[in-house]
């Protein structure tokens, strides 16, 4: 089965031999018959094909069916030979082997692995991305919030009664990514339920700067007592 796609670039029309389903909103004529479409000023279309294989299923074998049905299985074990060693020496050494690790990966030399967010700076940032934070901390709180299972006490039948008690994990662990892809919003998304939820001992790992500090950013709405 081919199909075609329709990419834009900067022009006023586009040339072309298939018919494209105009559901994009264009006012534009049938290319099937006149091999042109005129798109809006500033943007030039040009088509680039795809296609699927087809099978029909009275022509298979089980087997190759039950290949077509199985999901993509990645190989994961090359992985482990790697990162096993690396988990092992971690839970040996400590901070040390991390420090150890992070300037070789990472290229940043720490003079300690953990931070206290009471002993951060408080960070400053761009008005429009603190208000974007603000914006999000407060939807994302707000979502959370109406998550909580209130305690509810039941009689079953007389003399007999259940309660239902929702408690939250004691200490937990968040991992940020940084490096080439900081994403300071899932620190909102992990912290957020994780203050709601009570619990007293929170953790935030995230890859450093290239100048060894943290992204100002993933700490901006107080995260919890400690960060790595």
């Amino acid at each position: 089965m081919d199909g075609t796609i329709l990419s834009f670039a900067r022009t006023n029309r586009f040339v072309g031999t298939r018919t494209i389903d105009h559901s994009l909103g264009l006012c534009a004529l049938n290319l099937s018959r006149y091999n042109i479409c005129y798109l809006p000023k500033g943007l030039k279309g040009r088509i680039v094909r795809s296609a699927m294989k087809s099978y029909k299923l009275s022509e298979l074998t089980l087997t190759e069916v039950d290949s077509l049905k199985a999901r993509p299985r990645i190989d994961f074990s090359s992985i482990f030979s790697v990162v096993n060693p690396i988990v092992d020496d971690v839970r040996c050494r400590g901070d040390a082997a991390v420090i150890d690790y992070t300037a070789k990966f990472d290229k940043v030399v720490l003079d300690k692995v953990v931070e206290l967010v009471s002993d951060l700076p408080v960070p400053e940032l761009d008005p429009a991305v603190r208000k974007a934070f603000d914006v999000a901390y407060a939807n994302i709180y707000a979502f959370h919030d109406a998550q909580r299972v209130p305690e509810k006490d039941i009689e079953n039948m007389t003399g007999v009664r259940c309660k239902r008690i929702a408690r939250c994990i004691g200490a937990v662990g968040l991992y940020v990514p940084g490096g080439t892809a900081v994403l300071p919003s899932t620190a909102l998304m992990l912290s957020v339920p994780a203050h709601i939820a009570g619990c007293k001992t929170i953790v935030l790992a995230t890859p450093p700067s290239r100048d060894g500090s943290i992204c100002k950013v993933a700490f901006y709405k107080n995260l919890g007592p400690t960060l790595r």
